[in-house]
Protein backbone atom coordinates (compact mmCIF):
# COMPACT_ATOMS: atom_id res chain seq x y z
CA UNK A 1 0.00 0.00 0.00
CA UNK A 2 1.35 3.74 -0.77
CA UNK A 3 2.51 5.69 1.90
CA UNK A 4 1.20 8.72 1.92
CA UNK A 5 4.09 11.15 0.70
CA UNK A 6 3.89 8.72 -2.38
CA UNK A 7 0.39 9.49 -2.59
CA UNK A 8 1.45 13.21 -2.02
CA UNK A 9 4.38 12.80 -4.33
CA UNK A 10 2.39 11.45 -6.99
CA UNK A 11 -0.31 14.40 -6.57
CA UNK A 12 2.22 17.39 -7.44
CA UNK A 13 3.86 15.56 -9.65
CA UNK A 14 0.41 14.96 -11.70
CA UNK A 15 -0.53 19.01 -10.71
CA UNK A 16 2.75 19.82 -12.17
CA UNK A 17 2.15 17.99 -15.42
CA UNK A 18 -1.19 19.18 -15.84
CA UNK A 19 -0.02 23.23 -15.04
CA UNK A 20 3.25 22.33 -17.55
CA UNK A 21 0.47 21.15 -20.58
CA UNK A 22 -1.53 24.12 -20.31
CA UNK A 23 1.47 26.90 -19.72
CA UNK A 24 2.65 24.78 -23.27
CA UNK A 25 -0.61 25.56 -24.95
CA UNK A 26 -0.51 28.85 -24.06
CA UNK A 27 2.92 29.50 -25.66
CA UNK A 28 1.31 27.70 -28.76
CA UNK A 29 -0.27 31.15 -29.87
CA UNK A 30 -0.76 33.65 -32.15
CA UNK A 31 2.41 33.18 -34.19
CA UNK A 32 1.71 29.34 -34.59
CA UNK A 33 -1.92 30.37 -35.58
CA UNK A 34 -0.21 32.56 -38.28
CA UNK A 35 2.24 30.09 -39.38
CA UNK A 36 -1.20 27.69 -40.09
CA UNK A 37 -2.88 30.37 -41.30
CA UNK A 38 -0.33 31.07 -43.69
CA UNK A 39 0.29 27.40 -44.36
CA UNK A 40 -3.11 27.27 -45.31
CA UNK A 41 -3.30 30.27 -47.75
CA UNK A 42 -5.46 32.46 -45.14
CA UNK A 43 -2.61 35.52 -45.83
CA UNK A 44 -5.49 38.26 -44.12
CA UNK A 45 -5.18 36.34 -41.43
CA UNK A 46 -1.80 35.35 -40.77
CA UNK A 47 -1.14 39.40 -41.33
CA UNK A 48 -3.80 40.47 -38.79
CA UNK A 49 -1.84 38.02 -36.31
CA UNK A 50 2.15 38.55 -37.20
CA UNK A 51 1.30 42.38 -37.12
CA UNK A 52 0.86 42.78 -33.83
CA UNK A 53 3.77 40.17 -32.82
CA UNK A 54 6.13 42.48 -35.23
CA UNK A 55 5.27 45.28 -33.64
CA UNK A 56 6.17 43.85 -30.69
CA UNK A 57 9.75 43.03 -31.58
CA UNK A 58 9.41 38.97 -32.63
CA UNK A 59 12.49 38.66 -34.96
CA UNK A 60 10.43 35.72 -36.41
CA UNK A 61 7.02 37.48 -36.98
CA UNK A 62 9.34 40.30 -38.39
CA UNK A 63 10.73 38.06 -41.08
CA UNK A 64 7.46 36.30 -41.95
CA UNK A 65 5.37 39.55 -42.41
CA UNK A 66 8.49 40.40 -44.89
CA UNK A 67 8.02 37.53 -46.64
CA UNK A 68 4.78 38.57 -47.33
CA UNK A 69 5.35 42.05 -48.00
CA UNK A 70 7.89 40.81 -50.71
CA UNK A 71 5.58 38.18 -52.32
CA UNK A 72 2.64 40.39 -52.35
CA UNK A 73 0.68 37.85 -50.05
CA UNK A 74 -2.57 39.20 -48.38
CA UNK A 75 -0.93 42.82 -48.90
CA UNK A 76 0.12 44.74 -52.31
CA UNK A 77 3.60 43.99 -53.11
CA UNK A 78 5.73 46.51 -51.21
CA UNK A 79 9.90 45.99 -51.64
CA UNK A 80 10.19 48.87 -49.09
CA UNK A 81 7.94 47.81 -46.65
CA UNK A 82 9.81 44.05 -46.84
CA UNK A 83 12.93 45.90 -46.40
CA UNK A 84 11.87 47.13 -43.86
CA UNK A 85 10.69 44.43 -41.66
CA UNK A 86 13.75 42.43 -42.81
CA UNK A 87 16.08 44.84 -40.94
CA UNK A 88 14.31 44.60 -38.30
CA UNK A 89 14.54 41.12 -38.05
CA UNK A 90 18.61 40.98 -38.95
CA UNK A 91 19.26 43.66 -36.10
CA UNK A 92 18.39 40.72 -33.64
CA UNK A 93 20.63 38.00 -35.67
CA UNK A 94 17.89 36.36 -37.98
CA UNK A 95 19.83 34.87 -40.11
CA UNK A 96 17.31 34.55 -42.93
CA UNK A 97 16.11 38.14 -42.37
CA UNK A 98 20.29 38.73 -42.72
CA UNK A 99 20.07 37.20 -46.01
CA UNK A 100 17.12 38.27 -47.48
CA UNK A 101 18.72 41.88 -47.02
CA UNK A 102 21.94 41.14 -48.51
CA UNK A 103 19.58 39.94 -51.54
CA UNK A 104 17.78 43.41 -51.72
CA UNK A 105 20.93 45.11 -51.77
CA UNK A 106 22.56 43.27 -54.27
CA UNK A 107 18.91 43.43 -56.28
CA UNK A 108 18.08 46.83 -55.48
CA UNK A 109 14.93 45.90 -54.15
CA UNK A 110 13.30 48.34 -51.96
CA UNK A 111 16.92 50.30 -52.34
CA UNK A 112 19.51 51.34 -54.40
CA UNK A 113 21.85 48.77 -55.09
CA UNK A 114 24.67 48.81 -52.76
CA UNK A 115 27.17 45.92 -53.02
CA UNK A 116 28.90 46.57 -49.86
CA UNK A 117 26.04 46.36 -48.18
CA UNK A 118 25.06 43.10 -49.84
CA UNK A 119 28.32 41.67 -48.95
CA UNK A 120 27.82 43.02 -45.42
CA UNK A 121 24.48 41.35 -44.43
CA UNK A 122 25.35 38.04 -46.28
CA UNK A 123 28.30 37.50 -44.66
CA UNK A 124 26.39 38.36 -41.48
CA UNK A 125 23.96 35.18 -41.79
CA UNK A 126 26.89 33.11 -42.76
CA UNK A 127 28.30 33.73 -39.40
CA UNK A 128 25.40 33.39 -37.50
CA UNK A 129 24.63 30.33 -39.77
CA UNK A 130 28.23 29.28 -38.72
CA UNK A 131 28.03 30.01 -35.24
CA UNK A 132 24.64 27.91 -34.69
CA UNK A 133 25.35 24.97 -36.81
CA UNK A 134 29.05 24.91 -35.03
CA UNK A 135 29.35 22.33 -32.40
CA UNK A 136 30.59 23.24 -29.24
CA UNK A 137 33.90 22.13 -27.67
CA UNK A 138 33.91 22.18 -23.60
CA UNK A 139 37.60 20.54 -23.72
Amino acid sequence: MPSHYTKLLRTTLTASLFLVAIAGAAVAGPFEDAVTAYDNGDYATAIRLLRPLADQGLAEAQHDLAIMYFEGQGVSRDYAEAMKWFRLAAAQGNAQAQYNVGLMYARGQGVAPDCQSAFKFGSDAILVQLIHSAPINLA
